[in-house]
């Protein structure tokens, strides 16, 4: 729900602040679940306008790494709303120990390669 409110163009932000107002009115929502509602939206249009100018002056390689880690958010809450959040948390799980797998082979690629290239001159 979070990630929808901060799709929403800022033409429709008074429409659903009304909406979510008639919606406690009418008992649809209690005021609990309402007030993070309307403080993410509130806090959307003060940041908004700031986001851009910060992410105007990133370096390019930093932009990348946000805007993966903004899809990859993306992506996880795709999941969890098709998959629900039992198979997206361990899908999560398995992707990261993918990632670290794959990492620390990296790190260690170096070291095989070495002892590879000493290792089959000793038994020639």
């Amino acid at each position: 729900m979070n990630w929808l409110i901060a799709l929403l163009p800022d033409e429709l932000l008074p429409l659903f602040i009304a909406g979510v107002g008639l919606a406690v009115i009418v008992g649809l929502l209690n005021r609990r679940a309402a007030m993070p509602l309307l403080g993410l939206v509130v806090l959307g249009m003060v940041v908004g306008p700031l986001m851009g100018g910060v992410i105007g002056h990133l370096p390019g390689w930093l932009l990348a790494i946000v805007s993966l880690g903004f899809f990859l958010g993306l992506l996880g809450w795709l999941a969890s709303l098709i998959l629900g959040k039992g198979a997206t948390d361990h899908m999560v799980g398995t992707l990261a120990a993918d990632v670290v797998r794959v990492v620390f082979g990296l790190l260690f690629l170096p070291l095989r390669l070495l002892f590879g290239v000493v290792g089959g001159r000793r038994n020639r």
